[in-house]
């Protein structure tokens, strides 16, 4: 029983896990979006800045 949970908790976290197709150095997709203000911005204005996106749910 225990070898199939961790089997299905393996196959689960394969199967859900985004593989990047971009490198260090290459430049993303350029995206705007709203911040929680109600602010947009631009992916392509922030360039030379660090900046983490967090694509957060609640359900």
């Amino acid at each position: 029983m225990r070898k199939l949970l961790i089997v299905l908790t393996l196959l689960a976290v394969l199967t859900t896990t985004a593989f990047a197709v971009y490198a260090v150095g290459d430049t993303p997709p350029d995206f705007t979006c709203d911040d929680t203000y109600g602010n947009s911005w631009n992916l392509h204005d922030q360039q030379g800045k660090v900046v983490m996106v967090n694509f957060g749910a609640t359900w």
